[in-house]
């Protein structure tokens, strides 16, 4: 998997905390990973790279950096399953 990451700032960091917390609260568990002080905020470029091609793609990555954005929504994806909801 290819992925970029954001430098999380304080308000993102205690944003996931809070909806953590919420889901949490609904009877809602999660993986480990998605726990507050473990989960890495990220965006992925891809899910499937060849092991040939790795070197390529993350030279590509680095080449577009730094990106500055400022996130307006989010929401949750299973393209997989084909499922997308937005987080209100």
């Amino acid at each position: 998997m290819v992925f970029l990451g954001p430098a999380p700032t304080p308000e993102l960091v205690a944003h996931q905390a809070r909806v953590h917390g919420l889901l949490s609260a609904a009877g809602m568990a999660s993986l480990p990973l998605y726990e507050p002080g473990e989960w890495v905020p990220h965006s992925t470029v891809s899910m499937r790279v060849p092991r040939p091609l790795l070197t390529e793609a993350l030279r590509r990555c680095l080449e577009s950096l730094p990106i500055e954005a400022t996130v307006t929504r989010a929401a949750v994806a299973d393209y997989a399953r084909g499922i997308f909801r937005e987080i209100p």
